[in-house]
């Protein structure tokens, strides 16, 4: 939203575990829970939850412990298997990069052209909005059943799922955003997610954690790359469903709502929005009103089922909220002005270390990218290679045996 923490949704599971069935991508989804050393030892569901007196546990492995139980394993397989229609529209934004805002969108959007003809429609009439959009990998455990009509169609999810994990077979729109902000509205959500006093965990701490300890990759710029790559260099896709896929770049929601509202509804089969419905789907997405409602996108629906289960005390639950439309939040560059230098210095290194080699120095090489791209058509079969050869995945060599 215009000013809004949109995507302060969940970074919850945000980073992945390293398993044997982890790839190299490695890529986090927020029911990826963050492990480490500590959360993956010989320590008890039971000790992890609620720890004995006599075992100092400090804020950042109390975090960690609390996120790891975020979704179960039956809810993550519900939402990686489901069968979704060729008109579902997943958001698939990593998470903190829009996802409260752009499922905010899509929802007023379809509402808006549904009431055309049903009035009885009422774009806002949820408690939450996950009740209305849900969650792929956590609708089981908040007794959601994926397979249901929802108030209208097309049907609309919300993800934080990889490329490589999300139900196939419908429409993805993925907003990136500048990494430095997304890390700033991590560090400003997640511990209190998780029930920890604010403060209580530094900024060097969370990225030692996030991005060089339990994290050992960029999970966040490998969000990105997933799914350009799908859209412009996956065969299975480029030949049948290159405009399944749509990139979109949070700055650009800021600086021009209403543009990236037509673009959004294009892209979910309504090309034709009056001005009139343009203008009240961009009103009931702006920040001022999404504050003004911020009860209905504060995941009190997700948190009421998981904060249990987190074993997160009502003590700690501060209120049983955490604002997703925050004062101060969802700002372009705000995470520059609020870390120090060699946080921000730690976070470009690893961006040129996974992105430099594809041609994008910085983030904003990669939003032009995407912006360039996106104005030669969603729906061409554009191979990015062709605008710039430098723009295509590596091809891994060959490894020979000598024998």
């Amino acid at each position: 939203m215009s000013d809004s923490e949109d995507d302060f949704p969940d970074w919850s599971g945000v980073i992945k575990q390293n398993d044997a069935d982890s790839s190299d991508s490695d890529v986090a989804s927020d029911d990826a829970p963050i492990r480490d050393a500590a959360s993956d030892s010989s320590t008890s569901d039971d000790e992890a939850i609620n720890p004995s007196p006599d075992k100092a546990i400090n804020p950042l492995s109390l975090m960690r412990e609390r996120n790891a139980m975020m979704h179960s394993v039956l809810s993550v397989e519900n939402g990686r298997a489901f069968r979704a229609k060729p008109t579902d529209v997943f958001v698939v934004t990593y998470p903190k990069c829009g996802t409260t805002w752009c499922t905010q969108i899509c929802h007023q959007i379809r509402c808006v052209h549904a009431r055309r003809t049903n009035d009885s429609i009422d774009p806002m009439g949820f408690g939450e909005i996950t009740e209305v959009v849900p969650w792929d990998i956590l609708a089981l455990d908040c007794l959601q059943d994926l397979y249901s009509a929802q108030v209208c169609t097309p049907r609309v999810f919300k993800s934080h799922e990889a490329w490589t994990d999300i139900a196939k077979g419908a429409k993805y729109i993925c907003v990136v955003r500048d990494p430095v902000d997304v890390f700033y509205s991590f560090y400003n959500f997640l511990p209190p997610y998780m029930g920890i006093e604010d403060g209580a965990i530094t900024h060097a701490e969370f990225a030692d954690a996030i991005f060089a300890g339990a994290s050992h990759s960029g999970h966040v710029w490998q969000h990105f790359l997933g799914y350009f790559d799908a859209k412009y260099f996956d065969e299975d896709v480029t030949k049948t469903r290159s405009d399944s896929i749509m990139m979109l770049c949070f700055e650009d929601l800021k600086e021009n709502l209403p543009q990236c509202v037509r673009r959004i509804a294009a892209f979910m089969g309504f090309d034709d929005l009056t001005d009139a419905e343009l203008d009240e789907v961009v009103h009931a997405s702006g920040f001022e009103f999404m504050r003004a409602n911020a009860t209905k996108f504060d995941d009190h629906f997700v948190r009421s089922k998981m904060w249990k289960r987190c074993g997160i005390p009502e003590s700690d639950w501060r209120g049983g909220g955490v604002g997703k439309v925050r004062a101060g939040g969802g700002k372009i560059g705000g995470g520059g002005a609020g870390m120090s230098a060699a946080v921000r210095d730690r976070i470009d290194a690893k961006w040129t270390e996974i992105m430099g080699d594809r041609g994008f120095d910085t983030y904003s090489d990669f939003r032009n990218a995407v912006n360039r791209l996106a104005k030669m058509g969603e729906s061409l079969g554009v191979s990015a290679s062709e605008v710039d050869p430098r723009w295509a995945p590596k091809k891994k060599k060959a490894c020979c045996v000598v024998m």
